[in-house]
């Protein structure tokens, strides 16, 4: 049976940024409307946020899969690392910072994890300490 943990990522962040964006595509719509030349500037800066807003709002932090993870940053992109080249797991404050084989390392914010599974996520990284 494959076994499949995901972390998702704090919303508010996401929330925010879809709210600016459209907040300046309003801005910009209205601008345009009243004929001032900003306007233009406006619109498609607050699609650029939204889409990002939704972009980050729909990428999870983590998924372990198939003795797999795989980190998803922020906006683009992901690594896929082999648990069994995990060497360390080190909280410090209030990062999570994972060691592979290779020199390769990748850091977790914590506060990027949805608060709903906070709890969960440090309960699995005492799980991989063992």
């Amino acid at each position: 049976a494959r076994k499949k943990i995901v972390f998702e990522r704090q919303i508010a962040i996401a929330s925010l940024l879809m709210f600016l964006g459209i907040l300046g595509i309003l801005r910009g719509f209205y601008s345009l409307s009243l004929s001032d030349g900003f306007g233009i500037l406006f619109w498609p800066a607050g699609i650029v946020v939204l889409t990002l807003g939704i972009i980050l709002f729909n990428r999870k932090v983590l998924l372990v899969e198939n003795r797999q993870l795989i980190f998803y940053p922020y906006f683009f992109g992901k690594k896929v690392v082999d648990l069994s080249d995990l060497m360390t797991v080190d909280n410090r404050g209030n990062k999570t910072i994972f060691q592979f084989t290779g020199n390769r390392k990748v850091e977790i914010n914590r506060f990027e994890i949805a608060s709903s599974s906070r709890d969960d996520f440090q309960h699995w990284i005492n799980q991989l300490k063992k």
